[in-house]
Formats: C-alpha cells, structure tokens, sequence
C-alpha cells in the first residue's frame, strides 16, 4: 500500500492562496498540482476554523518565489 502524503502547513497555505488568487475551480488547479480537489476544500475549511485566514491573504497573488519548495516546478498559470 502506498503510503499517505503529509503536506507542511505552508504548503496548504500557499495552495488555498494560489487557489483563492486564480479564480479557477479547485477540481483544476488540485489536478494540475496532483491533489484531489477535497483537500484544497478541507484545508481552507481548517485554516478558517483555527483562526489562520490571516495567513491566507485570500485575494491577493501569489510571488512564485515565495512559494514553499514542494511548489517547485509547478508553472503557473498553467500553459494552454
């Protein structure tokens, strides 16, 4: 059995950002990071329940340099 992925607390921060920023639909931009769409949902739900929006800044974009290192080779938007 493979074994389960754990993801840094960046790393859904960055994500539910990159997300939120985009204005996409979770299905493609979980796709295009290789998740499942539920997780961008679960994370935004337990970064609001723990107060954590802050870290979020929701509408605001993202500076690819800024992005944690599992985020590396990740192009974005992504190329038609």
């Amino acid at each position: 059995m493979a074994e389960r992925q754990r993801f840094t607390k960046a790393f859904k921060v960055e994500t539910i950002r990159l997300w939120k920023s985009s204005g996409r639909p979770a299905a493609a931009v979980a796709r295009e990071l290789g998740l499942r769409r539920n997780h961008l949902y679960k994370w935004q739900t337990e970064l609001e329940a723990h107060g954590e929006t802050n870290d979020l800044k929701l509408f605001y974009p993202v500076d690819p340099k800024q992005l944690p290192r599992e985020l590396d080779g990740v192009v974005w938007p992504p190329k038609s």
